[in-house]
């Protein structure tokens, strides 16, 4: 498993914690796919050709599930678990900093924004570009950015079509243990994709669009997205839910076209986000 140097990851490192996932690989690869279809082919290419030739040694999609699948397995994966999340109650219709401390995603994505900006380091940049690419799909994930004094949605029991297990993504065949969490982590994008790949979802939801510029969604602020997925947890993953339920077709029926324009959102923020700090 390729490591980061000490100075690498020391550019990077603060808090301590812990919490799941968000989107799956899927889901984050969706995401992902939509930003490179929308950034200037220039600038996408030099980013995939960066990724790629860094400690990251991903292209640009993949590397949206970096964190994930690589950091997590390392040894100070503790150290960046935080940076994924925010625990803002559902209760509480205004956010303050007292739900985040200094680790949380609201602070860590426009850190390493302006680290992929700024730095001359090419590693420390590229390493910055897959948090940015990861927390602009976090950061679209409702159970990543609200709380219900349940961990985001993780102590959430819940079953799926009455199933404690769902798949992961339509590519990987594995399956995950079902809590509202996963659900919006997992089953959901699955079920969305309906026997498509990613990159097949990837295309559909971004329809005829060549561009995030003009774009409606490709306006406001970070904080503002947050408080869109705050809102959409409130109106959706939590609307009338109680512990132990079971997700069958009519909350599923609500929750896709949320989980599609999340994944649209993030796709077009994140091309912006990339387009004019690369």
């Amino acid at each position: 498993m390729k490591r980061f140097t000490t100075a690498t990851i020391a550019l990077l490192l603060t808090g301590l914690a812990t919490n799941a996932m968000a989107w799956g690989g899927d889901g984050h690869r969706t995401v992902a796919a939509i930003a490179f279809a929308l950034l200037p082919p220039d600038k996408a290419q030099a980013i995939n050709n960066l990724l790629r030739n860094s400690d990251v040694g991903r292209g640009f999609v993949d590397a949206a599930s970096y964190p994930d699948e690589v950091i997590r397995g390392q040894d100070h994966h503790h150290v960046f678990s935080p940076w994924h999340f925010v625990d803002w109650p559902i209760d509480k219709a205004e956010f303050s900093d007292a739900f985040c401390g200094d680790a949380c995603i609201i602070n860590q994505l426009p850190r390493n924004i302006d680290i992929m900006r700024s730095t001359t380091d090419m590693q420390a940049k590229a390493l910055a570009i897959s948090w940015v690419i990861h927390l602009i799909g976090d950061l679209h994930q409702p159970l990543h950015v609200a709380d219900h004094s349940d961990r985001g949605g993780n102590e959430f029991k819940v079953t799926y079509h009455g199933r404690a297990t769902c798949p992961e993504s339509n590519s990987s065949g594995q399956r995950t243990k079902v809590e509202l969490h996963s659900v919006w982590d997992s089953c959901l994008v699955f079920s969305l994709e309906n026997g498509r790949t990613f990159d097949k979802l990837a295309d559909d939801l971004r329809g005829n669009l060549t561009t995030y510029q003009g774009h409606a969604a490709a306006t406001g602020t970070p904080m503002d997205w947050m408080r869109e997925t705050h809102s959409a947890a409130i109106a959706t993953a939590y609307d009338g839910l109680n512990n132990g339920d079971d997700i069958g077709d009519s909350y599923v029926n609500q929750a896709l076209p949320v989980v599609q324009d999340q994944l649209l959102k993030a796709g077009i923020r994140l091309a912006k986000i990339l387009d004019e700090n690369f």
